[in-house]
């Protein structure tokens, strides 16, 4: 009768792993799986799918980012117009815009 059947495997400790898809040398001893040092070279690997989809979407995201900035200063400069409109009509002095 056949002894339990493993659910993964690991290779001796004084193995070398490596990189599937780029070849990358890992620590002796890494794990296969579920380790920390191989999710950071999954974000930096040139041939890794998921990789390159993270650098993707990050690009995007930084991108979202700025053009959240440029928005927040045209809505704080319409804010002001709008007030300095309201000023006028009521015959207030006007006021600067605020360097951001």
């Amino acid at each position: 009768m056949p002894g339990p059947v493993s659910q993964s495997y690991e290779p001796p400790k004084n193995h070398t792993v490596y990189c599937a898809f780029c070849g990358h040398p890992y620590p002796p001893g890494t794990p296969t799986s579920r380790a920390a040092i191989l999710a950071e070279h999954i974000e930096v690997c040139p041939e890794h799918p998921i990789g390159a989809k993270l650098r993707a979407a990050l690009a995007r995201i930084s991108a979202l980012e700025a053009d959240n900035e440029r928005l927040r200063d045209i809505v704080v400069d319409l804010a002001h117009d709008l007030d300095n409109i309201a000023r006028a009509e009521r015959g207030e002095p006007l006021t600067e815009r605020r360097e951001s």
